[in-house]
């Protein structure tokens, strides 16, 4: 004969099961845990010691020499960092670089920063070594458990490994080898890590990584980064503005707040989130910031000369330190010293010359005329370059009149053959007649044609192979002219038997 249970009997007795399913599973669940951590712990020691288990045999000079050589000394050579260029007063001018990088150091890194970038990417950063075989264990086990990569292993140390590794690559095969996902390369990269570990202070570690890292957008490094997102310095970063930085690293690209603010805004509250559970901030710090909006505030720095206030002193600047061999053997060394050297260039320009020079241009010269007009302002005794402008601007857009050659530079620096001094030289011949004492009034017969000979000129001795006739035509008309009409009406005759005298 069948039997019932009450509605309410079956109730208890499924969530009894329930209960003790839920029991069974958390056992279950510790005991393939503990499994598995040991199982890692002696892959990981495992994998440590390969290099030398084999010679065991071989005697203990020989062990002891295969421990000493496992460990890859890495190179750090400079970053490549932003040139500054500036003016004769200070002012800034312009930019060159291949990356938008200022290096600081760890004492110009505000504290919160270094917290949020320990805490979402090394919490245990000043505890372990090369690795933290606890926090690598944990990773794994939390990916293999979630079904997909939810947690890293890398310890900021073996991230600046791989970051370093690709600077120093310098060719394609070299990058390659650097961020291939095998297992020789992360062997490869724990050796070096082992080794910057023994030779680098752990603070030294952690300004490299700040300096080296790249936070989206065309920032590389800390202090660019806190500028190109804040207009901030890196040592004035606040907790919303670490965190956002901090969260950047993994993904520049994905967690750029300029082009995916909702992405850059929960990766932010994520960081805040890991900074709370570590209790490096507390909850109502925490509360507090990801209430806060991004509060981004972008800068960029133009690179190159196209956006300064003088373009074409700029131009003429580049050009002239590319051809400079203090700069380097070739053209491709001083290149790379220019845009990655982090130099700061003082010149010899003036901005209110420079101001004044452009306005005198673009008053009386039109971009799209067939003339062109151009100032080079030179101060007499140094040979400094105070000013240069031309009327037309620099640019790719010809219906407009811009254009890319340099017209108030000598060829090999701007591309153009220049322009004849011509009656810009008459104010020095008039200077020097009045410096001589020749009276103003001094009138000298000026025809619409003169033939000259050379020899007549003080220094233009006689009896030089080179020495001629030069023949000088008016375009003002001929007649008597003295040293203020001869002037006014600039007439090249009368002016060139002025020289004579002078």
């Amino acid at each position: 004969m069948a039997t019932y249970r009450s509605p309410s009997r079956t109730l208890k007795d499924m969530l009894r099961v329930e209960r003790w399913a839920r029991r069974e599973a958390g056992v279950v669940r510790q005991v393939v845990l503990i499994i598995a951590v040991s199982v890692l712990s002696g892959v990981l020691i495992a994998g440590l010691a390969l290099p030398w288990v084999g010679l065991i045999d071989k005697g203990a000079q020989s062990s002891a020499e295969a421990v000493k050589g496992f460990p890859l000394p890495l190179k750090f050579p400079p970053l490549s960092e932003r040139t500054e260029v500036e003016t004769a007063n200070g002012a800034h001018l312009a930019s060159f670089y291949d990356e938008n990088r200022q290096y600081v150091p760890l004492s110009q890194v505000s504290y919160t920063m270094r917290k949020a970038i320990i805490s979402i990417e090394d919490s245990r950063f000043y505890q372990h070594g090369a690795i933290d075989i606890k926090g690598t264990g944990r990773a794994l086990l939390v990916n293999f458990f979630g079904g997909g990569v939810i947690q890293g292993g890398s310890t900021i140390t073996q991230q600046l490994v791989k970051l370093t590794r690709l600077e120093n690559a310098t060719t394609a095969k070299a990058r390659a080898a650097a961020t291939a996902d095998t297992k020789a390369r992360k062997l490869e990269e724990l050796r070096y890590a082992i080794w910057v570990e023994n030779h680098l202070s752990k603070n030294s570690i952690l300004e490299h990584y700040l300096n080296t890292a790249y936070y989206g957008d065309g920032a590389y490094g800390i202090q660019a980064a806190a500028h190109h997102y804040f207009s901030t310095t890196a040592a004035k970063l606040d907790l919303t503005q670490s965190a956002l930085l901090a969260g950047l690293v993994k993904s520049p690209a994905g967690y750029d707040p300029t082009n995916h603010p909702t992405a850059a805004l929960n990766r932010r509250n994520t960081v805040l989130d890991r900074m709370q559970a570590l209790h490096v901030i507390t909850r109502k710090q925490s509360r507090h910031a990801r209430a806060t909006p991004l509060g981004l505030k972008v800068s960029y720095i133009p690179n190159g000369c196209i956006s300064t206030k003088a373009p074409w002193f700029c131009d003429y600047l580049l050009n002239y330190l590319l051809q400079d061999p203090d700069l380097g053997k070739t053209v491709e060394e001083r290149k790379h010293l220019i845009y990655a050297g982090g130099l700061t260039i003082k010149t010899t320009l003036r901005p209110s010359f420079q101001r004044a020079a452009d306005r005198a241009v673009t008053n009386h010269v039109n971009a799209t005329d067939s003339a062109i007009g151009a100032v080079a302002m030179v101060q007499p005794r140094t040979g400094y370059v105070r000013a240069l402008a031309q009327s037309r601007p620099m640019g790719g857009n010809a219906h407009k009149g811009q254009t890319y050659i340099n017209y108030t530079v000598p060829k090999q620096y701007g591309d153009a053959n220049g322009f004849q001094a011509g009656s810009n030289f008459k104010p020095f011949v008039l200077s020097a007649a009045i410096k001589q004492n020749i009276p103003l009034n001094t009138s000298i017969n000026a025809p619409q044609q003169i033939t000259l000979q050379q020899s007549s000129y003080g220094n233009c001795p006689s009896g030089v192979p080179y020495v001629g006739s030069w023949t000088v035509h008016n375009s003002t008309g001929a007649g008597r002219f003295n040293l203020y009409t001869g002037t006014q009406q600039s007439v090249n005759t009368f002016y060139a038997q002025l020289e004579q005298r002078t």
